[in-house]
Parts: structure tokens; C-alpha cells; sequence
């Protein structure tokens, strides 16, 4: 084997080590991305529970305070 054909070889196989590591990169990251679009989708429904909650409790509040002084409250 030449010394031109052994280069050759080499850079191929540095050529595809690059692409599969690429590969692996892209994965790890779409992987990454998944888990903190689940994370963040988690914590935006948990704050708008809390939020409806809030709310909820509010108009307990306004309700009872409407029952107990005739309906002046507001």
C-alpha cells in the first residue's frame, strides 16, 4: 500500500469517526432539549394549577363573604 493510499485510509476513517461523533452530539442534544422541554412544560402547568387554585380560593373567599353580609361584597 502507497503512502498516498495509507493517508487516504486515514483520513476516511477520521472522516467517519467525526461524522459518528457528530451523531452522538446531535443525539445527546435533542435528548437534552426533550428533557428540558419536559421539565419546563412541567413546571408551566404546575404554576397554572397554582394560579387556577388562587383563583379558585378567591371566589370561595368572595362567596362566604357574600353569605355572610347579605351580598354587599364584591
Amino acid at each position: 500500500m502507497s503512502l498516498k493510499d495509507k493517508a487516504k485510509e486515514m483520513a476516511d476513517k477520521a472522516k467517519q469517526q467525526a461524522q459518528q461523533m457528530g451523531q452522538k452530539i446531535d443525539n445527546e442534544a435533542d435528548e437534552f432539549e426533550s428533557k428540558f422541554h419536559d421539565a419546563t412544560q412541567d413546571a408551566k402547568n404546575r404554576m397554572q394549577n397554582a394560579g387556577q387554585d388562587m383563583r379558585n380560593m378567591a371566589d370561595d373567599t368572595m362567596q362566604k363573604a357574600k353569605d355572610k353580609f347579605g351580598g354587599g361584597a364584591k
